[in-house]
């Protein structure tokens, strides 16, 4: 099987689609969806586009309508009709010798995975540490999509997600890191689609095992200004963001429970950092010129590129327990003095939790 031989981004272009907003009144979840977000998809390894072009998430998480990134790991080229052509390389690589952190990574999620080519950049990172041979990484990232929908893609037979984590001759993986929707997790533990959130992760866990790979969890982060669509339950960053820990903490535990190795990154730690950081100097971290701020594209949930690189560092401190910075690696267009406080703030969150065995 070809893989993408990642090289250093010197830049990443924003992606595409607004995460949308499950709505939690009561026990049920609006199906009304967010407006479109108009910047451009950059598609990575071997995704294709096969959207609409309007990649918004479904208050539901369901991603109806939603332009999927999937990445088939079968075509040399990119079929891409939203966005412009992708011009990376293709090469087999197998490195003879033990990498100080994994060669294979398959990223599994939504747009909050495919916002600035999260994948490529976590491979990008880690292929630039001292004496790492090539990573290689892909993905499967549809619009608003949630860990059940993943689960159902990879038992169908003829999906992309199925050619990865399917049962036959598929590819080993070193780990398979899962992304769900980015509010389900913090939903109350009783609510329906948690409960089948945290039941799918189990399920690809075990997929993730029977392929060589360890699961990690991408713990993602609260919403800025906290989630306008359930203002009671996540009414600011804060309270979200703990929310959201404890529901992927829930589903780790799950996921240990069955016999299955998993690992948390925890980016929305990470997240947090940055804002006590920004306390600690003075600053306030809702005033657009603060980093925490910075960390958010313009709709306050989904990623730029600040946050973006933030959530790599997490990644790479979390899978390389022995890495540390200060790192060479970072794209060209941000701040050198963002990136050390970025690179600091993710490792540090990512050694905050020690792994654990699994029984």
């Amino acid at each position: 099987m070809k893989r993408l031989l990642l090289v250093a981004l010197s830049a990443l272009a924003v992606a595409g689609p607004g995460c949308g907003a499950a709505r939690l009144p009561e026990t049920t979840a609006d199906a009304s969806q967010d407006p479109a977000d108009t910047s451009a998809q950059a598609t990575s390894d071997t995704t294709s586009d096969s959207g609409s072009g309007a990649d918004t998430e479904a208050d539901t998480g369901s991603g109806s309508g939603a332009a999927a990134d999937t990445g088939s790991g079968s075509a040399d080229t990119t079929a891409d009709g939203s966005a412009a052509a992708d011009t990376d390389s293709f090469e087999d690589t197998t490195a003879d010798t033990s990498p100080p952190i994994p060669q294979a990574l398959l990223f599994v999620g939504n747009s909050y995975t495919y916002y600035n080519d999260l994948d490529q950049l976590v491979a990008s990172f880690a292929t630039s540490l001292p004496g790492a041979p090539i990573v290689t990484a892909s993905r499967v990232a549809s619009g608003g999509y949630r860990l059940p929908q993943h689960a159902s893609d990879a038992a169908t037979d003829g999906t992309p997600l199925a050619a990865f984590l399917g049962t036959g001759p598929y590819p080993s993986w070193t780990f398979v890191v899962l992304q769900d929707q980015s509010q389900i997790p913090g939903f109350p533990e009783s609510q329906q689609e948690r409960i089948d959130s945290v039941a799918a992760a189990v399920e690809l866990a075990a997929r993730a095992t029977e392929h060589g790979a360890t699961t990690l969890l991408f713990q993602t982060w609260g919403r800025r200004d906290g989630d306008s669509s359930n203002p009671d339950r996540f009414p600011d960053f804060l309270t979200m963001n703990n929310l959201l820990a404890e529901g992927y903490a829930q589903m780790e535990q799950a996921i240990r429970a069955a016999g299955y190795p998993v690992r948390r990154v925890p980016v929305g730690a990470a997240f947090a950092a940055i804002r006590e950081g920004d306390l600690a100097a003075g600053k306030d971290p809702l005033d657009s010129a603060s980093l925490f701020f910075r960390l958010y594209a313009t709709d306050g949930s989904h990623p730029s590129l600040e946050g973006s690189y933030l959530a790599a560092a997490t990644f790479v401190c979390t899978v390389g327990d022995s890495v540390a910075p200060p790192f060479a690696f970072s794209p060209s267009a941000l701040d050198a003095g963002d990136a050390t406080r970025l690179q600091l703030a993710g490792c540090a969150a990512a050694h905050s939790l020690a792994p654990e065995p699994t029984p």
